[in-house]
């Protein structure tokens, strides 16, 4: 009951493409949020079917040179990046240096920002499994999000996308439904 209040809270502040003064903002409302996937997606354990469709359509949009995924969410992930981007490059996120213009992904657990202290300078951009699924990890999302070296930052309540990239000036923060 109180994750259906707090999704309630998420979709009033929340906004649609509508009320967003950012291009790349509106171009991910209109690619990912409002478009659905046109292939059936495999059915695996971590991700329902619309967190898979959303995800689908994030790495589509995204389109990463490569893939660096956390080994608890890399298998689901492998399954839905081999349809989405069938020639991108799924590999295991340990303590090797991620690549340039990669996109990590992974879960909100408490190692998390310990690990995002020791990523690479270049512009990287990190997609937060279930940001919203516990207090902790949302305690989690928050601080991360506030972190310096992140420019935006969106919340889609199933995933959060942090992108650190100089190319954006000001620090900005989306919440969208």
């Amino acid at each position: 009951m109180k994750r259906i209040l707090q999704y309630g809270r998420h979709l009033l502040r929340a906004r649609g493409r509508h009320g967003t003064h950012s291009p790349f903002v509106y171009a991910f409302v209109e690619q990912v949020m409002r478009a659905r996937p046109q292939v059936a997606l495999p059915q695996q354990d971590r991700f329902r079917p619309k967190e898979a469709g959303l995800l689908y359509q994030t790495l589509r949009y995204l389109s990463p040179r490569v893939i660096c995924a956390d080994p608890a969410v890399l298998d689901a992930v492998a399954a839905i990046a081999t349809q989405a981007l069938p020639d991108v490059p799924v590999q295991a996120w340990t303590s090797e240096p991620v690549p340039p213009q990669a996109l990590l992904i992974c879960n909100a657990d408490d190692v998390l920002p310990d690990r995002l202290q020791h990523l690479p300078d270049h512009p990287l951009k990190v997609l937060l499994a279930g940001p919203h699924e516990h207090k902790a990890a949302e305690s989690i999302w928050m601080r991360v999000a506030a972190s310096a070296s992140v420019k935006m930052s969106i919340d889609y309540w199933y995933f959060g996308l942090l992108v650190s990239d100089p190319a954006f000036k000001a620090k900005q923060h989306f919440r969208l439904r």
